[in-house]
């Protein structure tokens, strides 16, 4: 008899990240002098049965002295027989540095983690082991990070799950830490295109090293059009596995925009399924009487 352990993915992937950096760095909430709303869906691995489907809802303001930020995310993730749903709350508070300001998050969390044993399909339709009562779990977790902007580039480190909780008691599923390391800016090309490059660096334990590199392009301050590329393992590599990433944002009004993303995966797993899709609906409320900035670039 050999038993072995098997590793995946844990974290809902969210490929429009870089328009709300809040989802992986709590620092970033409210660096902005506006409120915003976001709805995310993402439907992933289209054509895989038991494939990840993604909700998100994000709310995040700046208070009245311009040096805090408060946050809300709500989310579902089902993957397969696995259902998560949580509740996060972020606060944030930056000071001056240097032509930019420097900022600090964190963001504690509640999770609810659901098991339904009966949605497995088994050789062996008598196995008792799958004949268990249904699991469920709420599970408290904290992330922590550091965010520094400046007119022309950002960059945030970000740790997310550093209480390592148990899952179920069945098996020994727990929560891994999650780093991300993000670093980008904005380069005006002239009055019409404005090009922002941006890379993420993300590190798992037992996982390997996920790195992105993504190039968006607004023009004529209404539209974004973004390509990227993500590699795990050896990213220049024979053996990395790659996915491609082509990203739209429509800036439909100064307070409403749509998003939509595309992925598709570039080695053996593209072969059964047709891609990741992933819509974003945002909305900017006004909390000063100064106009609002349209656009913002990060």
């Amino acid at each position: 008899m050999i038993g072995l352990g098997a590793y995946a993915q844990q974290d809902a992937i969210i490929s429009q990240y870089y328009f709300n950096p809040m989802y992986i760095n709590p620092a970033y909430a409210g660096s902005k002098d506006v409120a915003t709303a976001i709805l995310i869906y993402r439907n992933q691995w289209v054509g895989i049965d038991g494939a990840p489907v993604t909700q998100t809802f994000s709310l995040q303001a700046p208070n009245k002295r311009k040096n805090m930020g408060f946050g809300l995310q709500i989310y579902n993730d089902v993957v397969g027989p696995l259902r998560t749903t949580g509740v996060i709350f972020t606060y944030a508070y930056r000071i001056p540095l240097g032509k930019g300001k420097l900022a600090f998050g964190i963001q504690p969390s509640f999770s609810q983690y659901g098991l339904s044993w009966n949605k497995l399909k088994t050789q062996d339709q008598v196995d008792p082991t799958f004949f268990q009562n249904n699991e469920f779990k709420i599970v408290p977790d904290a992330d922590f990070g550091m965010y520094y902007t400046s007119n022309t580039y950002f960059g945030g480190v970000s740790i997310n799950h550093m209480i390592q909780n148990s899952l179920f008691k069945t098996g020994s599923a727990h929560t891994y830490r999650h780093m991300y390391f993000l670093a980008g800016g904005v380069i005006k090309i002239n009055k019409n295109i404005n090009l922002r490059p941006s890379a993420l660096i993300k590190y798992v334990e037992a996982a390997p090293l996920v790195t992105e590199i993504n190039l968006a392009a607004l023009f004529v301050d209404k539209i974004w059009l973004g390509l990227g590329i993500k590699g795990s393992g050896d990213f220049i590599g024979s053996k990395a596995n790659h996915q491609a990433t082509a990203v739209v944002e429509y800036n439909l009004s100064e307070k409403l925009r749509f998003g939509y993303s595309y992925d598709m995966d570039l080695q053996q797993l593209g072969k059964y399924n047709t891609g990741s899709h992933e819509i974003m609906l945002g909305y900017n409320f006004s909390m000063y009487k100064s106009k609002m900035l349209v656009p913002r670039y990060f």
